[in-house]
């Protein structure tokens, strides 16, 4: 049995339910036919079917001795980047920003092709240009040094 992945998947669904739970709160309204709730209700679900997974794999044998677990240092360094990153949207913009988390977290994963290094965070940033700006006119932080 695989204990870590069955108390993060009780631990998700604990928290799906209770983020369920939360859009029964939201506003509805009887002209549209979803409400403001319909997305995040979508997205719990999907967490609760992936977190059911998860526990269902994790009674699925014995893990074997050669396989490599993840370090919890791993894990620090990921979540401080990823720290540094939200913390550096406001100063530098998201665009900037984003550039330089995705490559950082690339190069950390021991990516060390320059072809993907460099295509995928300017494929993810022209998606997100393309799909949230152009077509949703969201707007995003430019910061205040850019």
């Amino acid at each position: 049995m695989n204990r870590p992945n069955l108390w993060i998947g009780v631990i998700l669904l604990i928290g799906c339910s209770i983020y369920f739970y939360e859009t029964m709160s939201f506003p509805s309204s009887e002209l549209q036919m979803t409400s403001a709730a319909f997305i995040p209700r979508v997205y719990c679900l999907l967490m609760f079917i992936f977190s059911a997974f998860l526990m269902a794999g994790s009674f699925k044998g014995e893990e074997k001795e050669g396989e490599s677990k993840p370090s919890f240092l791993y894990s620090i360094i990921a979540i401080g980047l990823t720290s540094i990153y939200i913390i550096s949207i406001p100063f530098i913009g998201f665009y900037v920003a984003t550039l330089l988390f995705i490559v950082g977290l690339l190069f950390y994963a021991k990516v060390r092709s320059w072809i993907i290094l460099s295509s995928v965070p300017i494929g993810t940033l022209l998606f997100i240009y393309v799909f949230f700006v152009q077509t949703l006119n969201v707007t995003l932080p430019t910061g205040t040094i850019f």
